[in-house]
């Protein structure tokens, strides 16, 4: 469930949030991007994987996209393979896919982990409960 928001408390939100993900993108240039836009990583069920996300990426995401199909193995916002929502997509699914060796994994845990603690301080900032769940769960209960 999101919680009620104020215009210019979820605008400051948004904002906080776009300039997280800029420097997690300056980040992340520094690794070898080996995304093919497959889409793998996506179908949880055959990545055997769980997208997990916090409350504020949800307002992020909500912001601008909404689920529009039920789905229960995969993620609704995959079209034709590819995201549907990459502007604005999750913390994970901008990490995930740099998953392809030792030394990629590793960096890529530890920029997910320094930006997931970002996160949290912006939970904290903005007095929004934090809440980290599958994101299945949450696209189910908004359907």
């Amino acid at each position: 469930m999101m919680p009620e928001l104020s215009a210019t408390v979820k605008q400051q939100i948004i904002e906080d949030m776009a300039n997280l993900y800029k420097n997690l993108h300056e980040d992340l240039s520094q690794l070898p991007a080996p995304c093919t836009s497959c889409g793998f990583c996506c179908h949880f069920d055959l990545a055997k994987h769980s997208l997990y996300v916090t409350t504020l990426e949800m307002i992020y995401l909500f912001d601008k996209y909404h689920v529009t199909s039920k789905v229960e193995k995969h993620c609704p916002f995959l079209r034709n393979n590819l995201c549907s929502v990459h502007d604005r997509r999750m913390l994970g699914c901008r990490t995930y896919f740099r998953l392809h060796n030792k030394e990629q994994t590793i960096a890529a845990e530890q920029i997910y982990e320094k930006y997931l603690g970002k996160i949290k301080e912006l939970h904290l900032k903005y007095d929004v409960e934090w809440n980290y769940q599958d994101c299945m769960n949450i696209f189910q209960e908004m359907m």
